[in-house]
Parts: C-alpha cells; sequence; structure tokens
C-alpha cells in the first residue's frame, strides 16, 4: 500500500534519521516542507541508494516515497510532481484507484479546457486578474494553479473559495477542487470547514491518514488546543519519522516555548533608519509605540528625505520624550548599509547592551521584545536573534523564515563563480504555523533583528558594497557565522512587512537588477573555502540541535 499506517515504533525515532546519507540528512533537516525542496531530497535518496545495505535502503526509499506524497498533498496541481508520479512504475504500483484516477485527469487536462467550464466564473477570475486566460488555456488545471497561486499572492481567499463553489469538474477530478476549497477554509479560519474537508478528502485517499492527522494537529494548535494537536501529530510521526517541523513543533509545544517571553538582560537601543517612506515609518512608530518597550530608547535616522518624514518623527519624539527618542537627520540618502553603520557608531547607541534594528515599513506585536528575550534566554550564544516575517495584508505569506545553507550548486548567468544556495523554503508554501519553532540557522532577515552589542561591534559594520540594500543583513550574518556566532531564529516571533519586492522573491532570490548585483557580490565573496567552512560549521551546529530535540520528542512519545 502506498499509505503506510507505521514506518517506525516510538523507540526507533533517531534510528531512522541516523540510518540517512549525511547529505540527505541536512536537506531533511533544514525543512521537510515544499514540493521542489522534497522532490529534491527524494532524488537526492534516490542517487544514494546503491550505498546502503538493503534493508536500510527499503525503509529510506520507503520513507521518499511518502515525501513526494507529501509534497503532492500541499500541492496537488502540481504538473511536475503528478509526472513524477506517473514516470516512476513503484509509484504507479502504489497508488490507490482514486488518486491515480486524478492523476491520470491532471496529466489529460492540464492544458486542455474542463468540460463544462462556467462562462460566469471565467469572467470573474478575469476581472480579479486581468491577463491570466491569456497566459494558460481558460478552465485547465494549468489555469486553475495559476488562479491558485495568485490568489495565495493576495490574500483573497474568501473570493476563491466563492469561485471554486460556483465551478463543476468531473467526477475523477472533483476531490482536487475540494482540495483547493481546504485550503480557502483554512486561510480562512474556518476551522469546522476545514476538518470537515480534512475528513473527506481523507476517506477518499487524496490526503493520507498521516497527512490528515498533520492538518488536524495544525487547525487545533490555531486555537490553542495543544493536547488535541500532540494527540494527532503524534501519529503523523509514526508514519512521518522524516517530518522535521513536526519533531520541532512538538518539542516546543511540550517545552510552551510559544508561551515564553523575556525581558532582555539589559538596555536595549532601537534604531529606524528611513527614506521617503513616511506613511510606512508613521504605521511602524504606531506599532512600536504600543509595544512594551520597557526604558528601550529609540534612535531614527531619517535618511535624507523629502516627503515630510522628519515631521512625523520629530511628532513621536515629542510623544515619547528625548531621552528615549532621539532624530538623526542626514542631507543625503546614504544606503541601508551605510545607516546601520551610522547608528551603530553613534555614542547614545552604544551605550546599550543590545542594538535592534527595525526597518520602517515593518510592524511589531505587542510582545516582541518579550519574544526576542525569550530567544537570548534559551541560545544565550547567539550572534543575532530574528523573527518571521509576514506580508504585512496577507499573513499566511511568508517573505522571511530561518535561512540554512545547501550545497553549492549552478545558476544561470552566474558563469564562472560556483554559487552558493539558501533555503528558501518558507516561499513554496503558506504559512500555517509550520515555521513556529526556535532553532539556530546561518542567517535571519534584517527586517527586524537583535545583535548583542559586544558582538556587533567585534563583528564590524555592514559591507557598503551592498548599497543601498538588498543582500547586507546576509553578509553580515555569515560574518558572525566565521566567528562562530549562530543566528538565532524565533517562529514565535512574527513581524508584518509591508515590502510589496518580498513577494518577487517568493520567485526568485535575486530578482531585480540590483539585487542580482549584489547576490553576485555575495557569492564571489563567500565561494569556495569560506562557503565550505560556512557550511559544515553549520550543518554541525543544525544536527546537534536538532538531534537533542529528537531524543526529547522520542522519549515522550514512548
Amino acid at each position: 500500500m502506498f499509505y503506510q499506517s507505521s514506518l517506525v515504533s516510538h523507540n526507533e525515532l533517531a534510528s531512522f534519521w541516523k540510518i540517512l546519507p549525511p547529505d540527505v540528512r541536512h536537506m531533511l533537516v533544514v525543512s521537510s516542507l515544499g514540493g521542489r525542496h522534497l522532490i529534491g531530497v527524494f532524488s537526492k535518496i534516490v542517487e544514494r541508494l546503491p550505498t546502503l545495505p538493503p534493508p536500510q535502503a527499503e525503509k529510506v526509499l520507503s520513507a521518499a516515497f511518502d515525501m513526494v506524497l507529501a509534497a503532492w498533498e500541499s500541492d496537488p496541481l502540481s504538473h511536475q510532481m503528478c509526472r513524477l508520479f506517473w514516470s516512476c512504475a513503484l509509484f504507479r504500483s502504489r497508488l490507490p484507484t482514486l488518486v491515480r484516477g486524478m492523476i491520470i485527469g491532471l496529466n489529460h487536462f492540464w492544458e486542455t479546457p474542463i468540460p463544462g467550464g462556467n462562462p460566469k466564473v471565467k469572467n470573474i477570475i478575469d476581472e480579479k486578474f486581468p491577463g491570466i486566460s491569456q497566459e494558460v488555456p481558460p478552465y485547465s488545471l494549468a489555469w486553475w494553479r495559476h488562479v491558485r497561486i495568485m490568489t495565495s499572492l493576495c490574500g483573497s481567499w474568501g473570493w476563491f473559495e466563492d469561485v471554486l463553489e460556483n465551478s463543476r469538474w468531473p467526477s475523477n477530478l472533483d476531490f482536487l477542487r475540494l482540495r483547493l476549497l481546504l485550503d480557502a477554509a483554512v486561510f480562512q479560519g474556518n476551522r469546522d470547514k476545514a476538518l470537515k474537508l480534512v475528513k473527506r478528502l481523507s476517506q477518499s485517499g487524496l490526503i493520507s491518514p498521516a497527512g490528515e492527522e498533520w492538518v488536524r494537529g495544525l487547525l487545533s494548535c490555531s486555537v490553542g488546543d495543544s493536547e488535541t494537536a500532540f494527540s494527532s501529530w503524534r501519529r503523523t510521526l509514526m508514519s512521518r519519522p522524516w517530518h522535521t517541523n513536526l519533531i520541532l513543533r512538538i518539542y516546543d509545544l511540550l517545552h510552551k516555548t510559544d508561551c515564553d517571553l523575556r525581558l532582555l538582560p539589559g538596555s536595549v537601543s532601537i534604531c529606524i533608519y528611513s527614506y521617503n517612506k513616511k506613511d510606512a515609518l508613521q504605521a511602524t512608530l504606531c506599532s512600536v509605540a504600543e509595544s512594551k518597550l520597557g526604558d528601550a530608547r529609540l534612535f531614527v535616522l531619517i535618511n535624507g528625505s523629502t516627503d515630510g518624514s522628519c515631521e512625523i518623527a520629530r511628532h513621536w519624539q515629542e510623544k515619547f520624550g528625548k531621552d528615549h527618542f532621539a532624530l538623526i537627520k542626514l542631507p543625503v540618502n546614504v544606503g541601508a548599509p551605510a545607516a546601520r553603520n551610522w547608528l551603530m557608531h553613534h555614542p547614545m547607541v552604544q551605550e546599550a547592551d543590545w542594538i535592534v534594528y527595525l526597518d520602517d515599513d515593518a510592524f511589531v506585536p505587542r510582545d516582541w521584545l518579550l519574544r526576542l528575550g525569550a530567544a537570548v534566554k534559551r541560545y544565550p550564544e547567539g550572534g543575532v536573534y530574528g523573527c518571521k516575517v509576514v506580508d504585512s495584508e496577507n499573513p499566511y505569506l511568508i517573505q522571511s523564515a530561518d535561512y540554512h545553507l545547501l550545497r553549492q550548486r549552478s545558476r544561470p548567468g552566474l558563469v564562472g563563480i560556483p554559487p552558493f544556495h539558501l533555503s528558501t523554503v518558507h516561499h513554496e508554501v503558506e504559512d500555517f504555523g509550520e515555521f513556529d519553532y526556535l532553532r539556530p540557522c546561518i542567517h535571519v532577515t534584517g527586517c527586524c533583528h537583535l545583535f548583542p552589542k559586544d558582538v556587533l561591534m567585534r563583528c564590524g559594520g555592514f559591507d557598503l558594497r551592498y548599497s543601498p540594500s538588498q543582500f547586507d543583513d546576509v553578509d553580515h550574518d555569515f560574518q558572525l557565522a566565521l566567528m562562530k556566532k549562530p543566528a538565532i531564529y524565533s517562529g514565535f516571533l512574527t513581524v508584518r512587512h509591508m515590502n510589496n519586492t518580498a513577494k518577487i522573491h517568493r520567485k526568485d532570490l535575486g530578482a531585480g537588477r540590483i539585487g542580482q548585483a549584489n547576490l553576485y557580490k555575495l557569492m564571489n565573496k563567500f565561494s569556495g573555502k569560506p562557503f565550505q567552512e560556512m557550511f559544515r560549521w553549520e550543518m554541525d551546529l543544525l544536527w546537534k540541535d536538532f538531534l537533542k530535540k529528537l531524543y526529547a520528542v522520542q522519549e515522550v512519545l514512548r
């Protein structure tokens, strides 16, 4: 059977991970989510199978099949995964009858219009997303997948649900439509409807029992029912011992990491730099003012703005008082790296024990400094502490989470430079709590990050070669890594960010000419020996942290 009831027992969780080839294990420790990522893991497993003894090879191959199944469950309109299913005889032999029928239908109707398409639905979609019907054939599954992607980017899940409810698909494909309705229910917070749909989809065979329990656990956790979530996830883990994100979630659930709030041990300087974003700056400072700041002091650098940003800053300086709010004005826009450096070398900023950089279009929750304090308490060795960043209008769209180094791979357009690869799995999926965990990584976003002052001064300033912006924060975190100071990611701190260009980077890490140029500089600077040194160090760091949590979860499951 394709859907196995159990792959390991409670006592074999850690043993399963130890039989994985090291490069496969590292890819999985980075994440167990994302279609492209999991297909990459599957390909690496197939490549390494000849090196494994037969009993181990069978267990690892069985897990690899389940990874691709999980990837398809999360993105059922993926033609890439559909072709992978059908090109592999072992896959075809394990597919349930209903799923086999849907795969056949998916292949047939990928670019062929589904019969009985509703013109009213097409008109509504064309009005919402002009030009979409010129890119792919209307009513085809490729068209529907494009609609699904655009819906995700703009967060219009209620609209998407209405469109699906008024659509009719052939009987062998209708469960795919129900699967899309499940997404709409989940991301609208309609838990009752989502539970009914996931049960029906599980009964049909489109979602595996392990996948059903994973979704049930996420839905339970979203309403604070951790006991039910743990019960569901316990069953998932026995079938999917490779599920890294689940193991991290269970560990932090057991240790109540999501409830941990701590004061930072010492004084804090909050640094904001801004250039011609007066409305965003106003909203950012409003969110900061409403948060629990304690005795933290704000330093706002107006980077040569001409749009009235100085007046906004002066208004807030009056509210906070000059003892807690310093306004710094520069005559020109010096760019992000130079602005960061200017602030970190300001004598009053240096009086603090901790320095926070916050973007001028980022909105923080009330407990943001306490969340960072909790991360410091659990990982005092960190060189920088960061958060999960989501789209300001669509909170299920992740802009940044924890970044990790993967093996170098070729990249078009960068001839002669062997580039490294930063994981961007969070760009492959929407977030419904799958990235809510605390752990070390190689990089956290500069949208909102905290530094121990002494470590920041030892590491030095931000590289001006990345001006006016982009990748200076990555470069700085790499410099910290070479000092053996990890970045610490807290998925329990969510910051909303207005930066719309981040949506582009879900498709391309180096989007835009300036971005591509700065990415080239970054790769050139750290390729070769620096990359190998960072990669080995982070791989060891990540595995040791994960193994500790793996043993703790295994102990509780016994």
